[in-house]
């Protein structure tokens, strides 16, 4: 990984705050689905995803100061 990324990506809590975020998105999702089916998250290419997931899920998060 590189290591500016992996900084900025632990700096401040940005990992908890993701991390948290998706799980309450699933946790949601899973109680409104009409579906019995859990509801999945796939997760791939570290490098090229993650800094476009951050990007986009950035207006989503309530980052506290």
């Amino acid at each position: 990984m590189h290591v500016g990324f992996l900084k900025s990506w632990l700096a401040g809590g940005l990992k908890v705050k993701v991390v948290n975020r998706v799980l309450e998105a699933v946790q949601q999702c899973n109680q409104s689905c009409k579906s019995d089916v859990p509801t999945s998250v796939f997760v791939t290419g570290i490098q090229s995803l993650m800094p476009r997931l951050a990007l986009a899920i950035l207006p989503f998060l309530a980052l506290e100061q």
